[in-house]
């Protein structure tokens, strides 16, 4: 869907493919590729995901600099996906794009929502921050061209309350996170489980390498669904290296993660 919204709308991708080392888990920006690919005159607009969906990376500070001058310089519109913002399951320092100098925001659009953090997508409530004015009359004159900023009547208090009454319910939730994330970790260090979990800083959503196993993960998905009735995501819509992965999502409460790494144990060591 992430593709196809795009390209549904009549534009191209141009994708600048992350550098994944398989040994550590680790995934880097590619700035030489990306520099050359912000270059492209026909390159408008950089969509950032910080904190990385799925792979769970918290950006640095000067990783998200490096990005903004990149943009700045070549007359990029960066917009950047910050929903996952909240949901920290380190101490990794997350930082905000509008966060950065003056004259790198410019040309910036961020995008957050209460949704992720506190489970009320049903609102159907997002936040569209843009620094520079002119910039934000083009933004609102399009989220209202395409009817998308008619706000029901829960959005605007159900969105002031999330952020300024749900501070013990977060934090609750992040170690309620952090908990469930180690017994995904321990799962996938069990010799019998050819998975590799990819570390993550945030997100309840966790990137799980399935390359000993299989090198197509569309098909691996519905085998796993066939075989227990576990669902997981196939990493093959995300494109790139997606093929070997599998996304799995913990915001769950703990019986029911239990529950899927059984499944998933049967499915794998049968």
């Amino acid at each position: 869907m992430f593709y196809n919204s795009i390209e549904n709308s009549g534009r191209h991708t141009l994708s600048s493919d992350l550098l994944y080392d398989r040994e550590t888990g680790h995934y880097q920006i590619d700035f030489t590729d990306l520099e050359k690919k912000l270059a492209n005159p026909l390159a408008t607009m950089m969509i950032l995901c910080n904190p990385h969906n799925p792979i769970g990376r918290i950006w640095t500070r000067a990783e998200l600099v490096k990005i903004a001058t990149l943009c700045r310089d070549n007359g990029v519109t960066l917009l950047s996906d910050e929903i996952h913002g909240d949901l920290r399951l380190t101490d990794t320092d997350y930082t905000p794009m509008f966060s950065l100098p003056a004259d790198l925001i410019q040309n910036l659009i961020v995008c957050v929502s209460p949704s992720k953090t506190f489970n009320v997508a049903a609102m159907h409530a997002a936040t569209v921050i843009v620094p520079n004015a002119h910039l934000r009359a083009i933004v609102n004159r399009g989220v209202n061209t395409d009817e998308v900023a008619e706000p029901n009547l829960l959005a605007i208090p159900g969105t002031i309350a999330a952020y300024t009454k749900g501070h013990q319910w977060l934090a609750e939730l992040r170690s309620h996170l952090q908990h469930n994330y180690q017994l995904v970790a321990d799962f996938c260090a069990r010799p019998d489980i050819k998975l590799r979990l990819v570390p993550a800083d945030a997100t309840y959503l966790l990137w799980l390498d399935a390359g000993d196993i299989s090198h197509d993960s569309g098909a691996l998905a519905d085998a796993i669904h066939a075989k227990t009735g576990l669902q997981l995501s196939a990493g093959n819509v995300y494109r790139g290296n997606g093929n070997d992965f599998l996304r799995m999502n913990i915001a769950c409460p703990e019986a029911m993660l239990r529950d899927g790494l059984d499944r998933l144990a049967r499915a794998l060591t049968a």
